[in-house]
């Protein structure tokens, strides 16, 4: 360490597989200099012969924050310990909510990901991460789904048997996979197959997966009609799909409420439009629920929260929408307005689709009387159909697509 140079009270520090031998001298002068040792117990045996006070983590984080900022209070001088870089799906996330940027300084080792796609040898500036540590697996299904390069970090529950079948069951294709094992140490291994192949096979509890799918992405925006799970065609069409997305303007970190959800097609292009998107579909019957589920696993839209139930009741105990879509009101339109203009925040937008005249006027003269802005569209699909030989045009019913926007607040 530079003479004079000042320690930030919060150093987190990135260790490899090899403990105190994989870091650098001026790394463990600032370890030698705490006054405080924080890190998993396998860690910490690596550091014996540190004078200091020691915090063995006991595989959760509840409360560390308090003791840190007590430490700190003290004038301690705090040293977490953490594997590969605490900067990556790792401690420094949980730390940054807690503290100041400019009270912690990180000093990263190499990533897991980084040696896994190194021992593999392929490029990783263009891959994408999931983590599936402690977590449910809707997000690497989604990752996958739509990237062709993807590197997943597992833990014992998670395993890499148990996520291939997860894909597999989710309609993946049986694509390429690396499952590289204890990387840095000395019986680091790397199994390569597919995902079929992997399924029943253990492996130590380290370990990352890549998965390499060259059909990402190959559903993209208007998933076929034929993909969902339906109920005797009671499905949102992925034409007026389309239409009722662009109406909805959905962006980043928006919170959806689509009502009537039905099996979810709209829940399900929702959900996969922005990053941070949290969608609430409210369905009353069982059947549609069931096979909402079963879209929501074979897309992993794991950011769908079915919410069983009729509107407007259920509707209270949801988070504040930035967007409603009503898909079906069973007959309680108006209540659901109501409830979806109250708590729709300036800015916030509404769609109705409605099959019927009647829902048509009521909805248009409730919105107008509240003072939305409001737009009209008609939608009408034909599709061609063979005869003998010939195509023939036929018509759906016209689907009338509402949206209103709250206004913005005036300064």
């Amino acid at each position: 360490m530079r003479p004079g140079k000042r320690l930030h009270p919060i150093q987190i520090i990135g260790v490899g597989l090899k403990g105190p031998e994989s870091l650098c001298p001026e790394v463990l002068d600032r370890i030698q200099q705490a006054d405080l040792l924080v890190g998993g117990r396998k860690i910490l045996q690596g550091f014996r012969g540190f004078p200091g006070q020691r915090l063995a983590l006991e595989g959760h984080l509840k409360g560390l924050d308090s003791k840190i900022h007590h430490a700190v209070k003290l004038g301690k001088r705090v040293v977490v310990l953490t594997s590969g870089d605490p900067n990556f799906f790792g401690i420094a996330r949980f730390l940054f909510k807690s503290f100041r940027p400019e009270e912690l300084e990180i000093h990263p080792h190499v990533s897991s990901m980084q040696l896994a796609f190194a021992r593999v040898r392929i490029p990783w500036d263009d891959a994408a991460f999931a983590s599936a540590h402690g977590r449910d697996l809707f997000s690497v299904i989604h990752t996958v789904r739509s990237r062709i390069k993807v590197a997943v970090l597992t833990d014992p529950k998670n395993h890499p048997s148990r996520i291939a079948r997860a894909l597999l069951q989710a309609g993946l294709p049986d694509a390429m996979v690396y499952v590289c094992s204890r990387l840095g140490g000395p019986d680091e291994k790397v199994w390569q197959g597919t995902l079929s192949s992997l399924t029943g096979k253990r492996f130590p509890d380290l370990n990352v997966m890549i998965i390499l799918n060259d059909r990402a992405g190959e559903e993209g925006f208007g998933i076929p009609d034929r993909a969902l799970a339906h109920d005797k065609g009671m499905i949102t069409r992925s034409e007026v799909r389309a239409v009722t997305l662009g109406k909805l303007r959905i962006g980043p970190g928006h919170i959806l409420w689509d009502v009537g959800a039905g099996s979810g097609s709209v829940s399900i292009e929702a959900a996969r439009l922005a990053r941070g998107v949290k969608v609430y579909a409210v369905e009353k019957s069982a059947k549609r629920i069931s096979m909402l589920e079963r879209n929501i696993l074979r897309f992993g839209s794991g950011n769908i929260r079915v919410v069983r139930g009729e509107a407007p009741s259920v509707l209270k105990g949801l988070a504040d929408p930035d967007r409603v879509f009503i898909g079906g009101s069973g007959g309680h339109l108006e209540e659901i307005l109501r409830n979806a203009v109250r708590r729709l925040g300036p800015g916030g937008r509404i769609v109705v689709n409605a099959v019927t005249l009647e829902t048509l006027h009521q909805t248009m003269a409730f919105l107008k009387k509240r003072g939305l802005s409001l737009d009209v569209v008609s939608v009408q699909i034909g599709r061609g159909h063979d005869l003998k030989g010939k195509v023939m045009m036929q018509a759906e019913n016209p689907v009338f697509i509402i949206s209103a926007e709250k206004a913005l607040l005036r300064h």
